[in-house]
């Protein structure tokens, strides 16, 4: 039984139905455990749970459970060895397997005495069927290897028991996999089993082409050790290596996975999706390649719920590929968000037509995301045309002004007590998550803790999830895909994707008696869209008390878009702000940026003629000076010397966010001198991105062309435009883009007005730094993976915070 505040004294079970039974239970304040006696009576029950404390009327509200026989084991008992099977891992023993799979049909054990033995083919499992060995260390089944794997080795339908064996695999597509998505799937029992599942064995190096082939064959998404799905699925006590992903999980209905070492290679990840009541605890996580991603709980498979989830005291190490995220919530997609017309208690009408189309959405969640009643959720039961029926009516009716959203149902998580070692981020509520608990887990060298609502294809709130007694020991992480070197950080966050987004996303947030050390900290606030105010708070009503900040920069830092914070009871040791007013440091921010506009100097200079302190100087003193990745080589330049770029080496300036914060500005000219080598493909030039972000201004070269690109406040790259064919290679060219936000772009080559754009938007801001000669994607061509790299030289760059005028140009233009 799961659950909130369980054992507080002496805990007790009561069962009403076909007899009373009043149990004494053991556990901790999430789970406890019950046994039930051998005369207790098959039926439905209405289970309640008292934990200790208070009289009769402690009792909880009741929940319905059934009772059930146990399955006994049916059918006859047949040996492999009796039917012709060797045993000696060299003869082909397929034939006698499958004879006894067939004198098996309607049930019965297969038993496998010590021995090794080898299988050439996919083999069927009947219903009802039992695999068991002697042992696992005596009883091994194997396939040798072969140019083209088999897409499964061990197919089944339903009730199977699979104990006591090894099974050893080589170039193999799915190990196990039971028919998903029926009605009777489920009843499938995996007891004290190793697989031992390597596409990789052997001297592969000595043939390249055939390794490179089993490294590419199976993505992120293929390739599944075991898939498993429907009612009482059991994997208990297995010692599971898999070449890529582990454990793939879906649409199960009571599920135990217990006591397992699961290893996960390439692309490797474990999936919960679209369960309902899986208990997921005491296993080992690991990765066992660079490349391992890591998993979680989800609705990737198209399920419009997971819930009821217990995962406990598991141990997940070593995820080092892709987001390397190891426990994520997801599951993207929503058909409708806008008002209703009708409310009938349970009945809903729709103001619009839903897009029913895009999923399977009985059991999905209507969250009321504003206006009257915001705050309520209730699961979708049925749905055709604008008609919605919902498991029960409001408790607050809702009216004309209330906004909800239909999204998948992701709710009641209970995180409790794992360890997280050497991964990205260690538990992230991404999307949908309400009513989620995290408490007493731990983490070494992981990006953290973080809940955030968000539009993911649909509004996805976070509401009333809990953090409670969560450690970050060692704050020192190394990032992700999205996130690298910044401190880990216990965040509660929002990011509603656009500007004028009129509701909160994460509220009623819990955090409470975490440890944060050594570099780690609290952070709340929203991920404002580019060019937000933040008027409307997306996080809204969040406690922070009783927790402890050790050594660190920030202790707890509340930004824009947080609204009915509590901060008590905090304890900063070491930590030189232990409260950061994000609010009251952007208003100065911008201040100093407005401070600069219009200014007839530029905010930048550099004129690449030396190196200070291993960096570029802005020969302004505003403090821009640009570090290189790599090794910078000053050449003869235009007057003094000039930066060469080789396609490997870049600048960054402006590693500070406020210093990223003043090249913000609404109307901008960006200048430089360049001397392509060749014009082949994306050459950027100067722009303000590091990272896959929406940017105010990015100056390229494509091919012979000059091209600007910049996104307005909505995220759309409303800016972008390029030129005729002007550029030549080998020769000095300056160019120069003028920017008016919401106006025209212009831009220049050597004084000459060459293409404009206008614009009706208004240019976005970001926190990124400037960069010379990189930009994250298309390259070295366009549609590339990668990032893009300038080859050539440049020289006197500058920016200004304001449109220059066409003399102005023409002057900088003037060779020197």
């Amino acid at each position: 039984v799961q659950g909130r505040c369980l054992a507080m004294g002496k805990p007790r079970v009561l069962l009403s139905g076909p007899r009373k039974l009043d149990l004494p239970a053991e556990g901790e304040a999430w789970s406890l455990k019950v046994t039930l006696p051998a005369e207790a009576p098959p039926g439905d029950y209405t289970l309640r749970v008292h934990n200790g404390c208070g009289g009769p009327a402690s009792w909880s509200e009741p929940l319905t459970a059934r009772v059930v026989p146990r399955r006994a084991a049916g059918g006859p008992v047949l040996n492999v060895r009796e039917l012709g099977a060797v045993g000696d891992g060299r003869e082909d023993d397929t034939a006698a397997i499958r004879d006894g799979l067939n004198r098996l049909a309607g049930g019965g054990t297969l038993f496998f005495p010590r021995g090794r033995y080898l299988v050439s083919d996919t083999l069927q499992l009947p219903p009802g069927l039992t695999l068991r060995g002697e042992s696992r260390e005596l009883s091994m089944i194997l396939w040798p290897d072969r140019p083209e794997p088999l897409s499964d080795l061990l197919v089944g339908t339903r009730d199977l028991t699979l104990e006591d064996l090894t099974f050893g695999l080589s170039n193999y597509g799915n190990f196990l996999t039971v028919s998903l998505g029926r009605p009777e799937s489920g009843d499938v029992r995996l007891r004290r089993l190793r697989v031992l599942g390597d596409r990789y064995r052997g001297h592969m190096y000595q043939d390249p082409e055939e390794m490179s082939r089993r490294f590419t064959r199976f993505n992120v998404h293929g390739g599944k050790l075991l898939a498993l799905g429907g009612r009482n699925v059991e994997v208990t006590d297995c010692d599971l290596l898999s070449s890529s992903a582990c454990l793939y999980l879906t649409a199960a209905r009571g599920a135990l996975i217990r006591g397992n070492r699961m290893r996960m290679g390439r692309f490797g990840w474990y999936w919960l999706s679209g369960s309902d009541g899986v208990i997921f605890e005491h296993n080992e996580l690991l990765g066992a390649d660079l490349s391992t991603w890591g998993g979680g709980i989800n609705t990737l498979d198209g399920s419009p719920a997971s819930q009821h989830v217990y995962f406990a005291h598991n141990q997940l190490r070593w995820f080092y590929g892709g987001d390397h995220e190891a426990l994520t919530t997801d599951g993207s997609g929503s058909p409708y968000y806008g008002k209703l017309a009708q409310v009938d208690g349970a009945q809903l009408t729709l103001a619009e037509d839903a897009e029913w189309a895009k999923g399977e959405w009985h059991g999905a969640s209507l969250f009321v995301l504003g206006g009257k009643g915001m705050g309520q959720e209730r699961a979708v039961t049925a749905y055709e045309g604008r008609g919605v029926t919902l498991d029960r009516p409001f408790d607050v009716p809702l009216d004309d002004t209330s906004l909800v959203s239909i999204n998948r149902r992701q709710r009641r998580l209970l995180l409790i007590g794992n360890e997280f070692e050497e991964v990205g981020v260690a538990i992230q509520l991404y999307g949908t998550s309400t009513e989620c608990i995290a408490a007493g887990n731990r983490v070494r060298r992981g990006t953290g803790f973080v809940n955030h609502g968000m539009n993911y294809y649909g509004y996805q709130p976070s509401w009333f999830c809990q953090w409670l007694d969560n450690e970050i020991s060692e704050g020192n992480s190394y990032g992700n895909a999205y996130v690298s070197n910044v401190p880990s950080v216990l965040e509660v966050t929002a990011l509603p994707g656009r500007g004028d987004f009129p509701c909160p996303l994460t509220v009623g947030t819990i955090v409470r008696g975490n440890r944060l050390l050594s570099n780690a900290s609290i952070s709340l606030g929203a991920g404002n869209p580019p060019g937000s105010s933040a008027h409307c708070p997306w996080v809204r009503d969040v406690v922070v008390e009783g927790n402890e900040i050790r050594d660190s920069e920030v202790g707890v830092a509340v930004a824009e878009g947080v609204t009915g914070v509590l901060l008590r009871d905090n304890r900063c040791v070491r930590v030189a702000r232990p409260e950061l007013d994000v609010v009251k440091l952007a208003a100065e921010r911008r201040a100093r940026r407005a401070s600069f506009a219009g200014q007839a100097e530029p905010l930048a200079r550099w004129s690449f003629d030396e190196l200070a302190a291993g960096k570029v100087p802005d020969l302004t003193g505003h403090g821009l000076d640009a570090a290189p990745a790599g090794t910078l080589a000053l050449e003869p330049g235009l007057a003094g010397r000039a930066a060469r770029f080789d396609g490997g080496v870049y600048l960054v300036a402006g590693s500070r966010e406020e210093r990223q914060d003043l090249l913000n500005q609404p109307n901008v000219t960006v200048a430089v001198w360049v001397k392509p080598d060749a014009l082949t493909g994306r050459q950027p030039l100067l722009g303000k991105r590091f990272g896959e972000t929406g940017v105010p201004f990015i100056l390229s070269l494509f091919d012979a062309t000059v091209v600007f690109e910049g996104s307005d406040t909505d995220g759309h790259y409303t800016y972008n435009f390029n030129s005729p064919a002007v550029m030549a290679a080998g020769e000095w060219q300056h160019l120069a883009a003028v920017v008016e936000s919401g106006k025209l772009v212009r831009l220049y080559r050597n004084g000459e007005l060459i293409a404009e754009h206008t614009v009706t938007t208004t240019l976005c801001d970001n926190q990124e730094p400037l960069v010379f000669g990189r930009d994250p994607w298309a390259g070295p061509t366009d549609g590339a993976k990668g990032p893009a790299m300038y080859r050539g030289l440049m020289d006197e760059a500058a920016i200004w915070a304001r449109a220059l005028t066409e003399q102005e140009l023409k002057e900088l233009a003037r060779r020197p």
